[in-house]
């Protein structure tokens, strides 16, 4: 009698035990998707400028394998440029939840939370993709400047890879230093031509370039570039 008990308490921690670990398996592969995910959406902005409709929009661009699948949802937002996953996994136990927020990406900054039995992962964008969105408006790409431009056009150098706009003649708005700032009274009083700045608030995103004597505001839609990037 006694060794039948210990069977069956031993089959039960088995079942347990393998219980716990396909949960976790669960868990774990659903950050693995995300990850991916995440990866390919960012490279998607970084193409085409814009943010990808759906799971098949990036497999049609062939950034994600034909069979991958996910239930959740995308979302790719522009203002807080981040993207975010989401999606559910039941039953969930604690000790899991933890697995799944303690987890980070090596390569790529991300934060996790979890609400109930719903998995959400927030990646920001790479500084690529910021200045891919950034500059996915209308843009003449071209060796040489385009004659009669508009107030606030856009063109790109294609020969010196330099970012230009038209205000009484064309701009650089390629910065030698760009600064990140809180608000304008933190930016240096006087700077180096074609310095760059961004005043960063919690509702709105301000550029400035410095021409020399004062910092101008310029167009929300110019991107800035520094080293490539933004």
């Amino acid at each position: 009698m006694k060794k039948l008990i210990l069977i069956v308490l031993m089959t039960l921690l088995c079942y347990a035990e393998t219980v716990q670990e396909s949960r976790l398996n669960a868990i774990t592969a659903l950050i693995q998707k995300q990850d991916m995910i995440a990866a390919a959406c960012d490279t998607y902005i970084s193409l085409y400028g814009t943010a990808p409709a759906s799971i098949a929009t990036l497999k049609s661009a062939t950034l994600l394998g034909a069979n991958v699948t996910y239930t959740g949802t995308i979302n790719v937002s522009g203002t807080n440029k981040t993207i975010v996953l989401s999606d559910t996994i039941t039953p969930v136990q604690e000790y899991q939840k933890d697995y799944y927020l303690n987890t980070t990406n090596k390569t790529k900054e991300s934060t996790h939370s979890v609400t109930g039995n719903a998995f959400v992962a927030t990646y920001s964008f790479t500084s690529r993709a910021i200045f891919s969105y950034l500059s996915s408006a209308s843009m003449t790409v071209s060796p040489v400047a385009p004659t009669s431009p508009a107030s606030g056009a856009m063109w790109l150098n294609s020969l010196t890879n330099q970012i230009y706009y038209y205000s009484s003649g064309w701009i650089s708005v390629n910065p030698r230093k760009l600064w990140i700032v809180r608000s304008v009274s933190e930016l240096p009083t006087t700077a180096s031509v074609n310095d760059g700045a961004i005043v960063l608030t919690t509702s709105s995103l301000t550029k400035y370039l410095y021409n020399g004597t004062t910092w101008l505001v310029i167009p929300q839609a110019v991107p800035f570039t520094y080293n490539g990037a933004f």
